[in-house]
């Protein structure tokens, strides 16, 4: 990457590339605002996992510190720490089948939408234009 001469260069780019990120989330947001959405929930149900994962750690290991061997049913309280750890595996990893799925589908949208502006905008052309061998070199 080339250095910056500036500090205004800098900021330039900066205020460019946020620009175009704040236009790609206005666009997806026009597109496919359901999808967008289920992809944020994916990723914050999987920020979310590793935190479970810790608090059902934390209660199996006291569970089994704390166990009194004469009690009845000595092993339902580890047992359900572990069965809540199961459950946020099988959370996580359908969470990240759904993710998958999401964000091939916003692809495939995104496409199908760009492609249709493109032809939309062709359209309304002049057959001049596309003649022109400048024009021609251009589109191929």
């Amino acid at each position: 990457m080339p250095e910056l001469s500036s500090d205004t260069e800098l900021k330039t780019e900066s205020t460019q590339r946020l620009s175009a990120a704040w236009w790609a989330m206005g666009k997806l947001w026009h597109t496919c605002p359901g999808l967008m959405m289920g992809i944020f929930a994916c990723t914050l149900v999987q920020g979310l996992v590793p935190a479970g994962y810790a608090v059902a750690l934390r209660g199996l290991i006291n569970s089994v510190a704390d166990l009194n061997l004469s009690a009845e049913n000595i092993y339902l309280i580890p047992l359900s720490w572990l069965m809540l750890a199961f459950l946020l595996t099988v959370i996580d990893s359908v969470m990240n089948q759904i993710y998958q799925y999401t964000s091939d589908r916003m692809k495939n949208d995104l496409t199908l939408h760009f492609n249709t502006e493109v032809m939309n905008h062709a359209s309304k052309m002049d057959l001049p234009y596309f003649e022109n061998h400048i024009n021609r070199e251009t589109i191929d």
